[in-house]
């Protein structure tokens, strides 16, 4: 019996940090035995042997290359899928949207692949070439998942066409991994003790890439308002985008903390690993987004697999995961108010604590998602969909 063939594409290394290459990973792992999975993606490290690596490019990403360039990656992309001839094309990534979308367009693309798009950004809020390869995918495409309702009603409201496409729409939340779907709980004094923090201790985490998203400025005011708070000890995990410089910069930001608030109140790390940062979860009480834009916010669900209480900025689909309006705030003051009503109440601190805990395993745990997506799959391969 033949294994159908899924195809994924990536703008970047596989190995750098971020919610899409997490998510095809997960999904190359843990249905392996129902799909052959292929991954097409530009230099970096080939993760197996159905991992087709273009070394020629740094990444796929079409902002900043000229018209040359685009042409021999558009003409090589295509090289590449016709070998893999693959039954379904996974695209998730906003650069091999729109270069998909110039394939078929050109006709280099078999107009009989399937096609599935996992919305992983917001849309109403892409660039004029995004959206219009967007647009134009979902006229092509079998299935169009977004990772939230929030992203699914913004189709609803701002694209023309949703009701002649309604049907194609369907809603897969994000999950956090295998990993994190296990809760030991003899961990949470181990990592504490690992890294010498105080049994009464209350520990907020925050974590993502260090870049303009995230709004680092306002983890910085947050942090600066317990200065002189002795209970309280922050963990800080940045992940760099791979250049020399962005590191800098990371390593600049965390050193300017310390020198506000003292080194030791701050732990931090830069550019650890997915498993180093599951231990690191246990070690936190509560853990913070400061995000200015957010799509889903998978360092949320993670920060919830590990029994934290989190808050995060009310934006896009950051609310929605959250779920309870009392942990949703868009100044440091309110986040303040907020750790602050958790930090002084026990009872509070459990109740928060639980609740989170609950919500991952009723909504993310990655058995779910991974039962959506083959479901998904096998409807499509059997022209339900």
């Amino acid at each position: 019996m033949t294994i159908p063939k899924i195809l994924f594409l990536s703008d970047v290394d596989i190995s750098t940090p971020g919610g899409a290459q997490e998510s095809m990973k997960i999904l190359m792992e843990e249905l392996g035995e129902s799909f052959e999975f292929y991954l097409i993606g530009p230099s970096g490290k080939q993760i197996n042997k159905r991992h087709r690596v273009l070394n020629v490019y740094k990444d796929f990403i079409v902002r900043g290359k000229g018209p040359l360039e685009l042409m021999n990656l558009t003409k090589d992309l295509s090289n590449e899928i016709k070998k893999v001839n693959p039954d379904i094309i996974h695209v998730q990534m906003p650069s091999t949207l729109v270069l998909l979308n110039l394939l078929f367009s050109i006709g280099l693309l078999s107009k009989n692949v399937e096609i599935v798009y996992t919305d992983r950004g917001v849309y109403g809020k892409y660039g004029k070439i995004t959206t219009l390869s967007v647009n134009s995918i979902i006229k092509k495409a079998n299935k169009i998942v977004t990772t939230t309702y929030v992203n699914k009603n913004n189709y609803t409201e701002l694209y023309k066409d949703y009701e002649k496409h309604s049907r194609k729409f369907e809603v897969i939340y994000n999950t956090a991994g295998k990993i994190f779907d296990s809760y030991v709980d003899e961990k949470s004094k181990e990592i504490r003790a690992k890294y010498h923090i105080k049994e009464k201790q209350f520990v907020v985490g925050f974590c993502g890439r260090y870049n303009e998203q995230k709004n680092w400025p306002l983890t910085k005011e947050i942090i600066e308002t317990y200065a002189k708070d002795t209970n309280i000890k922050f963990i800080i995990v940045l992940g760099s985008d791979g250049t020399q410089q962005n590191y800098k910069d990371a390593t600049e930001y965390i050193d300017s903390l310390k020198g506000k608030v003292g080194s030791n109140k701050i732990l931090s790390f830069i550019d650890i690993t997915n498993k180093e940062m599951a231990e690191l979860y246990y070690a936190m009480d509560c853990f913070i987004l400061t995000s200015k834009w957010e799509s889903f916010g998978r360092t949320a669900v993670e920060a919830m697999a590990r029994k934290n209480a989190v808050i995060g900025t009310g934006v896009d689909g950051l609310s929605e995961v959250i779920g309870n309006k009392q942990y949703i705030f868009n100044t440091a003051e309110e986040a303040v108010n907020i750790v602050d009503s958790i930090m002084n109440s026990r009872e509070k601190l459990i109740e928060s604590k639980e609740y989170f805990y609950n919500r991952y395993h009723s909504l993310f745990g990655y058995r779910i998602n991974i039962q959506k997506y083959k479901k998904l799959y096998r409807e499509i391969l059997s022209g339900i969909v």
